[in-house]
């Protein structure tokens, strides 16, 4: 039998995978959806006086409720990634 093969990794560092965890990424990520939305239909409430008449208009209001909430989301990602990675403790070398 070939090296590495049929061997499962049950220790502490296995890698995260399965149903359990993509639901909660899928959870986290409506959560920061909703919490984005909210946040960008507040900041555009709040701009709206100040924001040109050309810019006001139904279409880029929505391109902007749709767009920008969701770059956000690839941002937060980036950002808890880096968090994970910084936090978790580098493995133990066998030498």
């Amino acid at each position: 039998m070939a090296r590495g093969l049929g061997v499962v990794n049950r220790g502490k560092n296995r890698p995260r995978a399965g149903c359990g965890t993509l639901f909660l990424a899928c959870f986290i990520t409506c959560v920061m959806l909703v919490v984005n939305g909210t946040l960008v239909a507040g900041i555009l409430a709040l701009l709206g006086p100040a924001i040109p008449r050309v810019l006001q208009g139904p279409k880029v209001t929505q391109l902007t409720m749709f767009i920008v909430p969701v770059m956000m989301i690839f941002v937060e990602w980036r950002l808890i990634d880096m968090l994970v990675r910084r936090l978790r403790k580098p493995p133990l070398s066998k030498s």
